[in-house]
């Protein structure tokens, strides 16, 4: 279970801007370089997309990192 304080800090991190060349709100977040996630109608879509798709790699590399 994630703390309040790495959820605040995620929060945090994330920065969204409106990408004319996209045609998408794209979200990212400076605790993880190169991930990204892009929603065409939602700014909140975007980062509600990218916090799970952290969430996602957060727990693969937990499983992977437990099973070695």
């Amino acid at each position: 279970m994630r703390s309040n304080h790495f959820e605040e800090d995620l929060l945090a991190s994330i920065q969204v801007r409106w990408s004319p060349e996209q045609a998408h709100f794209v979200a990212w977040s400076t605790r993880y370089p190169g991930l990204t996630y892009c929603d065409p109608w939602s700014s909140l879509a975007a980062v509600d997309g990218l916090v799970e798709a952290i969430g996602l790699d957060a727990r693969v590399t937990t499983e992977g990192s437990s099973a070695g």
